[in-house]
């Protein structure tokens, strides 16, 4: 069994994404995980050390260096054959010449190539995209959150194709709240004879929030849209544009339960997708959102970035487009052909082989 080390600066039980790559790593031996929280129950096993940081003071970022100070502890008593690092660049240059042995991945979920420093935090960070821009070419193995991602990020950071892999950030909902229970709660959100949909990205002007809500007024009552998620303190001045503008077929329901998530797009005629394009990251967004709606058969409204683009095109899924008053239109008007492009992309997609099919991808890579 390979020896494996596995970084990552967040929580699994809400990154999807990150909880998959270290199951595919256990696919492929012991894994160290150096996190900030526990790990969720599937995924531990006798095979899996899991080191979790806490802040040694109460000093800003001192969890941080405490992150830092276990990967290279851990590197200096194992040696291990693998160090993954997520969205982590400021190790690869040091473990490249210290220990030539190790293989070095890197799995990339937020590409930030072109930020903007306005405060003294920000201009830290860009330092970082420094680090990580002259780091990555020194990998084994890159791995994307899209195709779109990885085609950007072949050329900026000089890294050779073959040394690239994607793993899309896919999410599939399998556990629901019973019908009884949902038709209680949220019934009353569903009238009849209107075409319904749902946005999981909560209140933020950032998000699509305004923009949606302003087309669902265009629309009128034969269309509804019910808002979940954070409201990033946002509430109060939402419900007052509400108000003061008259709109009566949104709602907002605040976070929800994952579970109570799926009974809403099971519920609803279409979901949301939706990012600005003012950054790199944003405009080749790598959404899960869509998935979960699109294995529930559901069609999606996206805003135009390209990969929605892309993906609602390949498959005719659904309208991505920045007219969304005539994109909620099109959906209606044509709503059993993308429903069929809905059904058409499940089926075409391997969903339950993407984590073995990474373990033998970085297999492949690591010897």
């Amino acid at each position: 069994m390979k020896n494996i080390i596995y970084a990552v600066y967040h929580e699994l039980k809400w990154e999807a994404r990150s909880k998959e790559v270290l199951l595919a790593l256990q696919q492929i031996g012991k894994v160290t995980i150096i996190t900030i929280d526990d790990i969720p129950e599937e995924c531990k096993n006798e095979h899996t050390k899991v080191i979790i940081c806490k802040s040694i003071s109460k000093l800003p970022g001192s969890r941080y260096l405490k992150f830092m100070y276990h990967i290279f502890d851990e590197m200096k008593k194992q040696r291990p054959d693998c160090l993954l690092l997520h969205d982590m660049p400021l190790p690869i240059k040091y473990m490249r010449k210290h220990y030539p042995k190790t293989k070095l991945l890197y799995d990339q979920s937020e590409l930030v190539i072109d930020r903007k420093a306005k405060n003294i935090k920000q201009y830290i960070f860009t330092l970082f995209d420094k680090v990580e821009k002259s780091s990555i070419k020194h990998l084994d193995l890159y791995i994307a959150a899209c195709k779109e991602r990885a085609d950007i990020a072949i050329p900026y950071f000089e890294i050779a194709k073959e040394k690239v892999v994607v793993f899309d950030n896919m999410h599939k909902i399998t556990d629901f709240c019973s019908i009884e229970d949902g038709d209680a709660k949220y019934g009353h959100l569903f009238p009849e004879n209107t075409f319904n949909i749902v946005y999981g990205g909560g209140i933020r002007y950032d998000r699509g929030t305004y923009e949606l809500t302003a087309a669902m007024k265009q629309l009128g009552p034969s269309y509804r849209l019910i808002i979940a998620g954070n409201p990033w303190g946002g509430e109060q001045a939402f419900r007052d544009y509400l108000k003061r503008e008259g709109i009566s077929n949104v709602d907002f329901i605040g976070f929800i339960a994952r579970n109570e998530w799926g009974y809403l797009i099971k519920k609803c005629h279409a979901s949301v997708v939706f990012f600005l394009q003012n950054t790199v990251n944003n405009k080749y967004c790598a959404s899960g959102k869509m998935y979960e709606s699109l294995f529930l058969h559901k069609p999606i409204l996206c805003s135009s970035n390209p990969p929605l683009y892309n993906l609602c095109k390949e498959f005719e899924c659904g309208v991505a487009s920045d007219d969304l008053v005539g994109a909620i239109k099109d959906l209606k008007t044509n709503y059993q052909k993308y429903v069929d492009g809905a059904v058409h992309f499940d089926k075409a997609t391997d969903y339950e082989s993407r984590i073995s099919t990474l373990a033998n991808q970085i297999k492949n890579h690591i010897g």
